[in-house]
């Protein structure tokens, strides 16, 4: 089974890549690092949000 996806909790991880980020606490190599994570997380905001936006198209239809 696959876990849940919660595009809330996501969300949130970006919010605080984000600040981290802005922190200029980090090393390069954390910076990098946090900044690949959150490449990541917007991959898969933007393919759970595609796949929401057919399922109300096909529902409307």
């Amino acid at each position: 089974m696959s876990k849940k996806f919660e595009l809330e909790k996501q969300m949130n991880s970006l919010d605080s890549i984000i600040t981290n980020l802005e922190s200029d606490e980090l090393t390069l190599e954390k910076q990098l690092l946090e900044y690949e994570n959150g490449m990541k997380i917007i991959k898969e905001c933007r393919d759970y949000i595609e796949k929401t936006e057919q399922k109300i198209i096909d529902l409307s239809k």
